[in-house]
């Protein structure tokens, strides 16, 4: 970790959960062409690099790789490989199930 060097961010080797981050723009958007034009800077190549530079999270802009400090873009945990993103999974709508976890979870914070 960056700030840290005593920790460290692991997968295991069973897999984990995956997340996306996305920009979107609202239906109603009073500037809506502000916003394309944010999102398109933010995808630009070197603009992608400089974010993962400063918070040490992946994009998927793959020409950005170039840009982004080789302690990062070499980083198994930041970027890992096919074979381990394949054990991974989205998180899915537990429905009923979810009131359960979330009063297991709290018993589990509060001890």
């Amino acid at each position: 970790m960056k700030d840290n060097k005593s920790l460290n961010y692991v997968i295991p080797k069973e897999g984990t959960d995956m997340w996306v981050d996305n920009m979107c723009i609202p239906k109603g958007a009073k500037n809506k062409a502000m916003a394309e034009k944010f999102i398109n800077y933010v995808l630009e190549p070197e603009v992608s690099a400089d974010i993962s530079n400063a918070t040490w999270y992946a994009n998927p802009n793959k020409v950005s790789t170039k840009f982004i400090k080789p302690e990062i873009a070499n980083n198994l945990s930041i970027y890992p490989p096919d074979d381990v993103l394949n054990k991974c999974e989205f998180q899915k709508d537990l429905k009923e199930a979810n009131k359960l976890y979330e009063n297991l979870y709290n018993e589990i914070k509060s001890q």
